[in-house]
C-alpha cells in the first residue's frame, strides 16, 4: 500500500536512526508549530477588525458563514485542526525528507505572515482598497 509515492509502512515503522532524527528535532518543531499557532490567533484578531471596520471575507467557503453564529467557532475549531494536521504531516515528513519539510514549514510560516500583514494593512489604510 502507498501513500502520497511513500510506502504506507514507512510511517509505522522507525529505525534507530529515524527516531534519533525525529527527537533531535523536537524541540524545533515545538518552535516552529508555536509560532504557526501565534500567526493562527492573530489572523483571526485580525480578520475581526477588518470585519468590524466593514471589510468582507474574500474566501467563498466562508462567505457563505459570516452572517451566521457559527462562524467564530468553526473557525476556530478549523484552525485548531489545521495546526495539528501541519505539526503531524511536517514531522512525518521531516524522518524521510527534512529539507522539503523545513522549506514547507517556512513558506506557511511566510504565507499567514503575509496574510496578516494584509489585514493589518487593511486596517491601517482602508483607503487603498476601493469599496472597503
Amino acid at each position: 500500500m502507498r501513500t502520497c509515492g511513500i510506502p504506507f509502512y514507512w510511517f509505522f515503522n522507525f529505525t534507530q536512526e529515524t527516531k534519533d532524527a525525529f527527537r533531535i528535532s523536537f524541540f524545533g518543531w515545538i518552535f516552529a508549530i508555536s509560532t504557526i499557532s501565534i500567526l493562527q490567533i492573530l489572523d483571526m484578531i485580525t480578520t475581526w477588525g477588518v470585519f468590524q471596520m466593514g471589510g468582507s471575507e474574500l474566501n467563498p467557503l466562508f462567505e457563505s458563514l459570516v452572517d451566521t453564529l457559527w462562524f467564530w467557532p468553526v473557525m476556530f475549531a478549523l484552525k485548531i485542526a489545521l495546526v495539528i494536521w501541519i505539526w503531524l504531516v511536517l514531522t512525518v515528513t521531516y524522518v524521510y525528507y527534512p529539507r522539503i519539510s523545513r522549506i514547507t514549514c517556512g513558506a506557511i510560516i511566510a504565507l499567514y505572515a503575509a496574510i496578516i500583514e494584509n489585514n493589518v494593512l487593511l486596517m491601517v489604510y482602508p483607503e487603498i482598497v476601493p469599496n472597503f
